[in-house]
């Protein structure tokens, strides 16, 4: 391979990024996004991989 995994994460950043939302604004109101069992069960094995690694 070109290059190699990296080890863990990087360093934490001595910036710390913010996005300033105006007061009136809100977040719109949808409904849940409904899943497959499959496409479910894919994403909690990955949010444990996820986890597990330290990302989250």
């Amino acid at each position: 391979e070109v290059f190699q995994a990296p080890s863990g994460l990087p360093p934490k950043q001595e910036v710390e990024h913010e996005i300033q939302l105006l007061p009136e604004l809100r977040l719109p109101n949808i409904g849940l996004y409904r899943q497959s069992l499959l496409e479910s069960t894919e994403v909690k094995k990955k949010l444990q991989e996820l986890i597990d690694q330290g990302v989250i």
